[in-house]
Order: structure tokens, then C-alpha cells, then sequence
């Protein structure tokens, strides 16, 4: 109010000089005339009420509410968005008041106090630098003078080098002419049960004669020694388990393998060809002359061949030769191999009779593959280790051979990896079932309906598909259902009976006789306590006839008897 009172007091005198100068105006030398002060009041009224209106409406415009303009959608959100912000501040300063007024507690500053621990100080030499030369700068030494060898020592042998043992790629040389390449497993390891030690030699040939299919023996290494005893223990199983209830010798022969096996996720089909037999060794004064295994192998000299060798009715060893190249100077006509799974030592020697039983055996006795130069070297070293040269001495005959030729077939069944998913409808239709047969045969069909309808071949298990069903069978019962025989009992040293045998009398020896009684006995009284076989020992002394001089008088039969017998 005070503001406006002083603004209108100046007013007042404005208006006063406007009518006045309105009223009166000013002339030259002429006084202003005396009014009616009436008339001049009511002039300054309509003034100021023009004034105030004019006032009043420049206010109403100053004043007057803005237009309201179009708001876009994200302008909207904005502001909505801010409001629920500014509300939600608010009721959290209401609820937390003390959120807002932190008492900061603070202490007046401190240097930090001396490390009461003691310092390790380690002193270091002084370095040593030196100025850094570019290589393009640098004093070259110069080249020292070699030593000229003189011509007349240049043509001889490095002793030195002489020394080493001869390689041919991962074979080595262990006797003359005989190279070898060992494993780290053999076919009669403590790790097969005592009814399939060394039982495998069959299938093993089979395996190895696979290999031969993807590698050459110069890119064999030890780990083709073990895959193939190991791959041969499998097959040997399927066998025996496809023959069900077979209780024969656990050593099968040949011709009761299967056909088709899988090796490194191949399947092969291996075929036996011509059969050659005869004797391991045969004595020049034998009178039936039968092929031994130095008169068949010398036939091959310079030939191409594999073959399975038999000896006996439960030892199988594939073996495989070929002329050298001819690029090689040699005068030898055949290289030939042998795979030998039996524990052979650093020599390549089988396995010593004593170390059968024994428990802690030399770590270098494994299977091999053995490498000779010839033939001979072939047949000299088989006869030395398996050739049973003692058996005369033992009244045993040497044991026949079988040579068996043995063919892969080109044609690969399967390349591609082998399918192991399991295949759990079979197991459920199999839980059923309580016959084992009934339960091969199942799995049998499965396997052949993959064959056919999917062109798919499973794991190679003549048994079983799945392999959910392969886990749950323990491993005890597998192996109580492959051996079919009570474990080997320890051996017990014979006792000595409480009282001998009574002695024979003549009745009872005559009771004994037969038709071949006396047939036999080159002396009709020396058929008592075993004296025909000690008559033989102490006459084989005597000269033996020729074949030339051997006739049918007493006295050749005779001769040609003893040397007989004394090979048998």
C-alpha cells in the first residue's frame, strides 16, 4: 500500500501539469486564467479511471492461463514417470528419516605406525652392462682350419658305430639274422584265467592276419602287439559263447572259429585255403619218410606266402614271408615273419618253464613279431624254442604240424565306426525271459534285423546288443559262465602210502594179456618191471643198419626196431 500511495501521489502531479496544459495553454507574455476547480476535478477523475482501465487490462492479459498444447505419449510418460519418482522419495524420507541424516563419526588423522616386522634385503651383484654392437659391426672370428682326413682312413669303419645293435625301422636285432618288435602283454599273462591261458592262439592268428591288412610290417609298433592279443581275448569269448555248450578243451581249433570277427572298428571275414600236414622234424633214418617243417618251408623259398602254423592240436602261430625288394643287394630269397604271443624274453626265447608259476616275471618278457632273413633262420630258431628236440629221450612222439593257408577277404564288410547305442526295448523284452538260449537268440535276431532293415552292424557281440544289458552283468558270472569248471586247486605233495602194493604174480600178468601182449618185446622174458624199455637204452649202442642194408632177416628187424622206438 505504502508503493502504491507514493505512486499515486506523483500521479497526482502529473495529472495536474496534463490539465493544466490542456486547459491552459501556454501563450506569449499571457498569465494562466483561474478556473472552477469542480471542472477540474472531475477531468482528473476520468483521467484516472482511464488510466486504471487501461491498467486492469493489461493485467488480465499478463495474467490470462497459457494454451494447453498437444503432449506427445513419451512426454506423458516422462512427467508420470517423475511423479511416481518424486512420490516414492517422499514416503521413503518419511519412513526411513534416518537414512537422510547420517552421523559421520570421523578421527582426527594419525601417520600411519613404523612396520615392526623385519625387512629382508636382498643384495644383488652389481650389474654389469656393456656397450650394444649391431651385428652388421661386430669382429667375426674366423673359421677354424679342419683336420683333412688322409684317403687311407677314409675307407675304414667307425668302430664306434659298429658297436650298435641293427634297426630296421621299430624292429631291432637280437641274434643273427632275427630281428624283433615286443609288446608289452602276452597271450599267457596272469591276466586271463588259468583255463584260457594260452588258449587264444587261434583267434590271435586270425587277428594279426587282419592286420596285415592295414599296415606293412614296417609300420608296426608296439602297440599293434597288444591290440591284437587284446582284440583276439574277444573274439576267442564270442566263439566259445556261440558254441553254447561246448565242454571240450578250451584251446579251439581252427575250424571252430567264427568266420567274421571286428578289429580297430572293421569287420573281416577270414578264409582257410589248402591244408599242408606233417611232422615238426623228421629223423633222416626214419623209414616212413613224412614232410617236416624244413622240407614244406624250403619249398616257399622265394614265394609269397601267409599261413597258419599248428603245432600239435592247441599252438598257432601265423606266419608270412616275401622276396625281398629289389632294390636291396642280398642274397637271401625270403624275408619272413612270425607273430609269437607267448612271453618271449629280451631274445626273443619263450618262456622258461619255472617262470609258469611265478608271480613276479621279468618285465621284458611279451609277445612280438619276429623279422628273420631266410627260411633257415626261420625254421633253425622255431625248431630251437618249440621244436621239442628232447621228446625221444621222454618216449614221446614230436608232435604234427598243420599248415593252414589263411586268407583275408578283400572285400570289407564294415569301414565306418561301430554303433554302440544302447537299445533299451530289447532289454525290457529280455527281462522276461529265464532261458539263456531263448535270451541269445533274441539278441541274435535283433543283430540280424539291423543288418538287414537299417544296413547298420551293432558292437560285435554274438550275446548281447545293448550295452545297459553289459553293465549289469557282473563280471564274476561272465567269467564262472565262459570257464564252466571249479577254480585250480593248489598242488599238494603226494604222501607216501602206509603199506606197499602187493606183488604181481604170474596169474595176474597172464590175466592182463591180450592179443598184442608179447607183439612188442624183442625178448619173450624181458616184458617184466619195465626191462624192455632199459634193454632198448642199453642196445642203442649198437650200429644201426642203413636204409640200403635193411632187409627182413632177424637181425635187420632188429636194428630198424630200436631206431624206431628210440624216436618215439
Amino acid at each position: 500500500m505504502v508503493i502504491l500511495n507514493s505512486r499515486f501521489k506523483s500521479l497526482d502531479l502529473v495529472l495536474d501539469n496534463i490539465v493544466l496544459t490542456s486547459l491552459f495553454p501556454s501563450g506569449a507574455g499571457d498569465a494562466p486564467p483561474k478556473k472552477d476547480e469542480k471542472v477540474i476535478k472531475e477531468l482528473k477523475e476520468s483521467i484516472i479511471g482511464a488510466a486504471k482501465d487501461k491498467k486492469r487490462k493489461n493485467v488480465e492479459q499478463e495474467e490470462a492461463e497459457p494454451e494447453d498444447l498437444s503432449k506427445t505419449e513419451s512426454a506423458i510418460a516422462r512427467e508420470e514417470v517423475a511423479i511416481r519418482a518424486e512420490q516414492r522419495r517422499r514416503r521413503f524420507i518419511k519412513r526411513w528419516p534416518s537414512v537422510t541424516k547420517v552421523e559421520l563419526k570421523t578421527r582426527p588423522w594419525k601417520p600411519p605406525e613404523q612396520d615392526k616386522r623385519v625387512r629382508v634385503v636382498i643384495e644383488y651383484p652389481e650389474l654389469t652392462t656393456r656397450k650394444w654392437v649391431p651385428p652388421y659391426r661386430r669382429r667375426r672370428k674366423r673359421r677354424p682350419k679342419r683336420l683333412r682326413i688322409p684317403k687311407e682312413e677314409m675307407t675304414k669303419p667307425l668302430y664306434e658305430g659298429s658297436k650298435l645293435k641293427k634297426i630296421w625301422h621299430n624292429f631291432r636285432l637280437v641274434d643273427t639274422n632275427k630281428m624283433m618288435l615286443q609288446g608289452t602283454i602276452g597271450c599267457n599273462s596272469k591276466a586271463y584265467s588259468p583255463a584260457q591261458c594260452g588258449a587264444q592262439t587261434g583267434p590271435i592268428a586270425y587277428v594279426a592276419r587282419a592286420l596285415l591288412f592295414e599296415k606293412s610290417p614296417a609300420e608296426f609298433d608296439e602297440k599293434d602287439v597288444d591290440d591284437v592279443i587284446m582284440a583276439a581275448d574277444k573274439f576267442y569269448k564270442q566263439c566259445l559263447l556261440a558254441m553254447k555248450c561246448y565242454k571240450g578243451k578250451p584251446a579251439l581249433q581252427l575250424v571252430q572259429l567264427l568266420p567274421s570277427f571286428f578289429f580297430r572298428e572293421s569287420k573281416y571275414t577270414v578264409r582257410l585255403g589248402q591244408v599242408e600236414r606233417g611232422v615238426l622234424a623228421s629223423h633222416p633214418n626214419n623209414v616212413v619218410q613224412e614232410p617236416d617243417l624244413n622240407s614244406i618251408m624250403l619249398k616257399k623259398s622265394g614265394k609269397t606266402f601267409y599261413y597258419i602254423l599248428t603245432v600239435g592240436d592247441d599252438r598257432h602261430f601265423l606266419i608270412w614271408g616275401a622276396p625281398p625288394p629289389r632294390d636291396v643287394q642280398t642274397a637271401v630269397k625270403n624275408i619272413c615273419y612270425m607273430f609269437d604271443p607267448h612271453f618271449l624274453n629280451d631274445i626273443g626265447q619263450p618262456e622258461e618253464p619255472y617262470y609258469a608259476c611265478c608271480t613276479e616275471r621279468p618285465a621284458l618278457y611279451a609277445g612280438a613279431f619276429l623279422r628273420y632273413a631266410g627260411v633257415q633262420s626261420f625254421v633253425n630258431d622255431f625248431l630251437a624254442n618249440y621244436g621239442m628236440l628232447h621228446a625221444k629221450l621222454c618216449g614221446k612222439p614230436r608232435p604234427p604240424i598243420t599248415l593252414t593257408e589263411v586268407e583275408a577277404s578283400n572285400d570289407i564288410v564294415q569301414k565306418d565306426p561301430l554303433i554302440r547305442d544302447p537299445n533299451y526295448s530289447v532289454d525290457m523284452q529280455a527281462m522276461s525271459i529265464h532261458c539263456r538260449s531263448q535270451w541269445l537268440s533274441m539278441h541274435q535276431n535283433a543283430l540280424v534285423d539291423k543288418k538287414i532293415y537299417e544296413s547298420q552292424y551293432p558292437l560285435g557281440s554274438l550275446s548281447m546288443v545293448s550295452l545297459s544289458t553289459a553293465r549289469s552283468k557282473c563280471k564274476k558270472n561272465v567269467r564262472e559262465f565262459y570257464q564252466r569248471k571249479p577254480k585250480v586247486s593248489k598242488p599238494s605233495m603226494p604222501v607216501a602210502p602206509e603199506k606197499g602194493p602187493p606183488p604181481t604174480t604170474e596169474e595176474d600178468l597172464l590175466a592182463l594179456r591180450g592179443e598184442d601182449f608179447f607183439l612188442y618185446c624183442p625178448a619173450n622174458d624181458i616184458h617184466m618191471y619195465g626191462s624192455c624199455i632199459i634193454a632198448l637204452w642199453r642196445r642203442s649202442d649198437l650200429p644201426v643198419a642203413s636204409r640200403g642194408q635193411a632187409g627182413n632177416n632177424l637181425v635187420d628187424r632188429e636194428f630198424r626196431f630200436d631206431n624206431e622206438m628210440t624216436q618215439l
